[in-house]
C-alpha cells in the first residue's frame, strides 16, 4: 500500500513537471483518492 502510493505520488510529481494543469487534471480523474492524499 505505502510503496503504491509512493510511486503514484512520484508521477504525480513527474506530471506536475511536465504539465501542472493537465497532469493534475488528469490523475484527480483517473485516481482521486491517491490525488487527495499527494496533496494532503
Amino acid at each position: 500500500m505505502r510503496y503504491s502510493t509512493s510511486v503514484n505520488c512520484s508521477v504525480q510529481n513527474g506530471f506536475h513537471h511536465w504539465s501542472h494543469d493537465f497532469g493534475h487534471m488528469t490523475l484527480q480523474l483517473q485516481i482521486p483518492e491517491v490525488s487527495r492524499i499527494c496533496t494532503g
